[in-house]
């Protein structure tokens, strides 16, 4: 019965995909945003057909459906740098480089295509197809799939990398990261289990890690089971807080840095936000040299791309300039105009 429903719901989404591409003026519809994920093509090879990921694994997850139309995975230079940063950081952790949607990696005539052979190039990268219905089988957010609460709700492809970053972690372990990230030191002295505070009321989960053992599942369970489908302010940073506020038994961010929540460490914003997204524009502006001995401190920085992603530096003082011709010098030295 239930391969029945999902048979009917991928036919019902493509149809729809079809639909909008046949009326361009149309509103395109919430679920037609996720059809790639069902959607047939040329697809990188799956992530489930290979060996299972090992435990110091790093995961990246690209869940938009841009290669649904232009044929061809693609990514730009600041996502690239950050796969590449956290590979070079990590030369013993397997880095993978995930895409929900078919697509083929195109040639070397456009940038895209220049910088994804390139991330390929390195040894310990692999890019790979994530089968988002086979990542759901299983598990307690399944039904928000194949019910259509995740493709109607306001933020759908928020709401699915959220998801399937939890699930990622859930089955596998590992340590997951957004693609706003540059990488500047190892993640071996960091614990088997944490999250890192994004301020003094927030624990974002733009980085987490967890591994296999009984207190980074109930972690990640616990964040799963606080999942809605329709409430995209609930599905992220909100969840990973209230989670681990009860794992803790505090009720200030602050209160956490020094307990063992459970089996979960908290770091301070410093270890991955050293500076804030109220500050973002520091990353770009010159001037600011004497913070980058501070913020080399780090294990990484958050470029807070929602807010920046129009941002260049027509300095090569910049703070951003500076890390990523160091952290990710073969992106940099291709697409250096776009930090």
């Amino acid at each position: 019965m239930e391969k029945l429903l999902l048979l009917f719901f991928t036919i019902t989404v493509i149809g729809m995909v079809y639909y909008v591409h046949l009326h361009p003026s149309s509103k395109e519809s919430k679920i037609a945003s996720l059809a790639c994920y069902v959607a047939g093509g040329i697809r990188l090879p799956d992530l489930f057909e290979m060996k299972t990921p090992p435990d110091n694994s790093i995961y990246f997850i690209d869940t938009s459906c841009k290669s649904f139309t232009e044929g061809a995975v693609s990514i730009d230079p600041r996502q690239a740098c950050a796969v590449e940063s956290a590979a070079l950081s990590n030369p013993d952790y397997q880095t993978y480089l995930l895409y929900t949607s078919s697509g083929f990696i195109g040639d070397e005539s456009t940038l895209s295509g220049k910088l994804l052979h390139t991330l390929t190039e390195i040894k310990n990268v692999k890019l790979l197809w994530l089968n988002f219905t086979r990542l759901l089988e299983g598990t307690i957010v399944e039904d928000l799939y194949t019910s259509g609460k995740i493709q109607s709700s306001k933020f759908p492809v928020n709401t699915a990398s959220n998801i399937a970053s939890l699930l990622l972690l859930l089955k596998f372990g590992g340590i997951y990261l957004d693609l706003d990230f540059v990488i500047i030191r190892p993640f071996d002295d960091l614990a088997s289990n944490f999250a890192v505070a994004e301020s003094e009321s927030v624990v974002n989960n733009a980085v987490l890690r967890s591994n296999l053992n009984d207190s980074g599942q109930e972690f990640i369970r616990s964040c799963l089971k606080e999942l809605r489908g329709n409430a995209w302010g609930q599905n992220g940073p909100e969840i990973v807080t209230k989670v681990l506020e009860k794992m803790c038994n505090v009720t200030e961010i602050n209160e956490m840095y020094q307990k063992n929540c459970s089996g979960v460490t908290v770091y301070p914003p410093d270890y991955f936000y050293p500076i804030d997204y109220k500050r973002w524009k520091l990353y770009f502006d010159s001037g600011h040299k004497n913070d980058l001995y501070h913020i080399l401190a780090s294990h990484g920085i958050r470029v807070w791309n929602m807010l920046s992603k129009d941002a260049r530096s027509d300095s090569e003082e910049s703070i951003y300039r500076a890390i990523a011709k160091a952290y990710c010098p073969q992106v940099y030295s291709i697409a250096s105009e776009y930090f």
